[in-house]
């Protein structure tokens, strides 16, 4: 099994480059010796730089490759494309956990007297015994 990778000339905007980009092939092994090669590299930058946690990141890194066997455009420097296409993935999931707590805050306010009464029925137990 290969992956075709799209490739186009250098320096040639996308729109102006003309017919169909020629396509460059990796193979299954190939694919697999990069796979192996910037997997770990690209887990520990989404964990520290990103401060994911290990499923999370594990997830991050997937997304990229399944989004690199579809759509990377140039073998020029997959490794960089590869790492911007993590943090670029690691970015938005943490916006998108960051919008889900405020969203759950605005929709489920914690009521504070909730812990008022919590606090009052352990006062009331103590005095009880």
């Amino acid at each position: 099994m290969e992956a075709c990778v799209k490739v186009r000339p250098s320096g040639v905007p996308r729109k102006a480059a003309s017919g169909n980009p020629a396509k460059v092939c990796m193979s299954s092994t190939e694919l697999d010796e990069f796979y192996r090669k910037v997997t770990l590299p690209l887990l520990r930058r989404a964990r520290w730089r990103h401060g994911l946690s290990r499923d999370d990141a594990w997830d991050i890194v997937q997304d990229a490759f399944l989004l690199a066997i579809e759509r990377i455009e140039s073998a020029k420097n997959p490794n960089a494309w590869i790492i911007q296409v993590v943090d670029h993935l690691a970015l938005n999931h943490k916006r998108k956990i960051t919008r889900r707590i405020r969203l759950q805050a605005q929709w489920n306010p914690v009521r504070s007297d909730s812990s008022e009464i919590a606090n009052s029925m352990t006062q009331d137990e103590g005095r009880d015994e």
